[in-house]
């Protein structure tokens, strides 16, 4: 495992492009770093995949596989930033954002498949906390800002969260707690998200861009939390919605069904334990590498 940036600056394409031309000093350096350790090599996992240049990913012949988990169809994608140059020159490509893999198709990219990001927590045991333990409250772990709307939306105070948590403090019906960047609660650790996660009814999902492919979507169904996550036409190809989660486009929506499950926590119970069961099932560490060991056909 190696983590590229410790050995060069981090560079979209079009930067990685211009210093692989001049061949700085610094750039000669990494390469021969980058050419002893893939001498060794069978299998390259090349995750977010930007940093190496396909000129140079040319000269070997092991198996190369590109993962990427920063592409959105708008909203400055990352498809442009870093997939678009380098994809195609890869044998198997591990898209996680599932709404991007027909963009991948389209490229000719070779060996196209999906590779859930899965959780950002590592448990060896799942355990399900019924709701009789558990607080019926709404909880957000994440940035409350995001991202700005393009050219001008910093300056003026407009990102995309904000304005949808702005909503979320004023009108929602059940209480509600936020935790990350920007938020009065403030930045918390691990443990602390395990536990806020485990000890509460309901989670809030809200990506920064279109597609589920964030990590608390898998985080959610894990701890066991019924969870409300937006994006939900992209959601329904990775959970069954309103039997494993419940998806919402608007705020409004939201409102309505974290209502309804609130004042019906034995069903909102089930639906949790479903998502649960599924996560285990399908979502784990140990099964997505399965799957992408399957799919490079190195099992």
């Amino acid at each position: 495992s190696i983590c590229l940036p410790d050995h060069h600056s981090h560079l979209y394409y079009k930067d990685l492009d211009k210093v692989h031309k001049k061949k700085t000093v610094q750039y000669i350096k990494y390469c021969e770093f980058l050419e002893k350790k893939f001498s060794k090599t069978d299998v390259l996992i090349h995750m977010n995949g930007t940093m190496i240049h396909p000129k140079f990913l040319e000269k070997f012949d092991f198996i190369k596989i590109f993962q990427c988990s920063d592409d959105f169809k708008s909203y400055g994608s990352g498809l442009d930033l870093i997939s678009r140059h380098s994809a195609k020159y890869y044998d198997f490509c591990a898209v996680s954002n599932i709404d991007c893999l027909d963009v991948y198709e389209k490229w000719g990219c070779k060996g196209v498949f999906w590779f859930p990001l899965g959780s950002s927590f590592h448990q060896k045991q799942y355990v399900f906390n019924k709701f009789n333990k558990r607080e019926k409250k709404s909880i957000f772990i994440g940035e409350r800002n995001g991202v700005p709307f393009p050219i001008i939306g910093k300056y003026l105070g407009l990102y995309r969260r904000k304005i949808f948590f702005n909503k979320v403090e004023k009108k929602l019906k059940i209480p509600f707690e936020g935790y990350g960047k920007d938020w009065a609660n403030g930045f918390i650790e691990d443990s602390e998200m395990v536990e806020i996660m485990t000890k509460n009814m309901f989670g809030i999902n809200k990506h920064g861009f279109p597609g589920s492919v964030n990590h608390r979507m898998y985080d959610m169904c894990m701890l066991g939390m019924l969870q409300f996550c937006d994006n939900k036409s992209s959601l329904a190809r990775v959970y069954k919605l309103d039997e494993e989660v419940i998806g919402y486009d608007s705020f409004s929506e939201l409102n309505e069904k974290i209502t309804h499950y609130a004042n019906n926590t034995k069903t909102a119970e089930e639906i949790a334990y479903n998502g649960f069961e599924k996560f285990k099932e399908s979502y784990s560490r140990e099964k997505i590498l399965e799957n992408l060991l399957l799919k490079v056909n190195l099992i």
